[in-house]
């Protein structure tokens, strides 16, 4: 971006024949002027700096004057970046990858991944656990781009060095079924009908499925 302003610091003795050195007022006059000189490279880089969203500091409130943006200066300079870059893409067209740049401005290592669900008018957005950077906003920025017939999941993916040890217990049994004649017939007297239970076994049946996504 700014490969055209010199990185390392302005020294002007460097330049001269080393005997000029050994005079100390000459000397003097060289490390004021290296000084000065300094000073004019880092305002040169800190104004070419303005020009770029990703390194604006002092002229943000311009950007944000200058796209409609309400400036509020007790917010960081990231969260006021993100904004304005936010901004700026809503003049494209929402796809996949406008989406997953979108969230990433959200994302502390930029590796979300958004993946479209056609089938069911959504798209699942996946990011590493702890990345998110602020949640209200990246809500806010997902409704603001995400077209209105279009849901959105978000889903967090959390890297563990773990081992699982599953163990069951499988009881075996035979069943037998016995069948009643059908022609069977019971009439009942009019009367008291007393009747006597008893609970004489309790179990759960769980379930467990095992597989590796």
């Amino acid at each position: 971006m700014n490969s055209f302003i010199r990185k390392d610091k302005v020294n002007i003795a460097r330049y001269l024949p080393e005997y000029l050195l050994n005079d100390p007022v000459f000397l003097a006059m060289l490390k004021a002027e290296s000084n000065e000189h300094e000073l004019q490279r880092e305002n040169l880089e800190t104004l070419l700096e303005q020009f770029f969203v990703t390194t604006a500091t002092e002229s943000l409130s311009k950007w944000e004057s200058f796209l409609g943006i309400d400036v509020d200066e007790k917010k960081r300079d990231e969260d006021r970046r993100n904004v304005i870059i936010a901004k700026i893409r809503g003049t494209q067209t929402v796809t996949l990858d406008f989406m997953t740049r979108l969230v990433n401005t959200y994302i502390a290592d930029g590796k979300a991944e958004v993946v479209d669900l056609p089938a069911d008018y959504s798209i699942k957005i996946y990011y590493h656990g702890g990345q998110v950077t602020d949640y209200d906003k990246l809500h806010q920025a997902i409704k603001t781009y995400i077209p209105a017939h279009i849901g959105y999941k978000l889903s967090t993916i959390t890297r563990a060095n773990r081992q699982l040890h599953c163990s069951a217990r499988i009881r075996e049994h035979n069943v037998i079924k016995i069948k009643t004649r059908t022609d069977a017939r019971t009439s009942v007297q009019p009367g008291t009908l007393h009747v006597r239970m008893k609970i004489i076994h309790s179990y759960s049946h769980i379930k467990i499925r095992g597989g590796i996504n």
